[in-house]
């Protein structure tokens, strides 16, 4: 029974850092789109992808080596939930490259 409790556990854990990190990447890309000029909204996932890492970055040093209180795990669940975002980011920015270079490659 307890590990079935723990697998329940982790996938809710996991859950959550999926969602918020979803959450966040809406967020933050619908208001850069919302705030860029026409020409510029191709930088809204890489600024996306820099801002969220820079989060997680600041956050690092709150959850590394400290002690293991609530305030602890909400701030790790947000640490992860940005690298979510980062890599969501860079993923669907590699794709936008991906699909300019083939059209650039085909015109030939």
């Amino acid at each position: 029974m307890d590990q079935v409790a723990g697998v329940i556990g982790v996938t809710i854990v996991f859950g959550l850092v999926v969602a918020l990190g979803e959450w966040l990447f809406r967020r933050f890309t619908d208001r850069l789109d919302a705030r860029l000029h026409a020409g510029w909204r191709w930088l809204t996932l890489p600024i996306t992808a820099i801002v969220s890492s820079a989060g997680f970055l600041v956050l690092r040093p709150l959850i590394v080596d400290q002690p293991r209180t609530p305030a602890w795990f909400v701030l790790g669940l947000v640490a992860v939930a940005l690298l979510v975002t980062t890599g969501t980011a860079l993923g669907y920015a590699m794709i936008g490259l991906g699909r300019a270079l083939m059209g650039l490659l085909s015109r030939r």
